[in-house]
């Protein structure tokens, strides 16, 4: 097996990420609901040049991850059937803001849509 001398006497040097942390920790009391990505630029912004998988690696370490937020569900809406009309071809009016158009589709209704005057 042949390997160069400087491979085999390598000693790799562990870093001193306590000021970081420290700089993380006093950043995060202070804005509280900030991320790791804020953070890094709050970092990057006072000077500190530092790699944000660092920065993440060690906001990881120090358990300041928070929970993502979830979206707001609105409650699902009451469906109304709409009434077919006695006559083949006679029109359908409907109110767009509150029918569905699922129901004539699903049906077979032709639909043309017409711009009426306000009453």
């Amino acid at each position: 097996m042949k390997i160069s001398r400087r491979v085999y006497y390598y000693k790799p040097t562990g870093r001193d990420d306590g000021a970081l942390k420290e700089l993380i920790l006093k950043l995060s009391r202070q804005y509280p609901r900030y991320g790791y990505w804020k953070l890094y630029h709050l970092i990057r912004n006072d000077g500190v040049m530092v790699n944000h998988k660092r920065v993440y690696r060690l906001y990881k370490e120090l358990g300041l991850t928070m929970k993502r937020k979830s979206k707001k569900r609105l409650p699902a809406s009451e469906r109304l059937s709409l009434d077919l009309p006695a006559q083949p071809k006679a029109p359908v009016i409907i109110n767009i803001k509150t029918d569905s158009w699922e129901d004539l589709l699903i049906q077979g209704v032709r639909v043309n849509l017409r711009a009426l005057p306000a009453d």
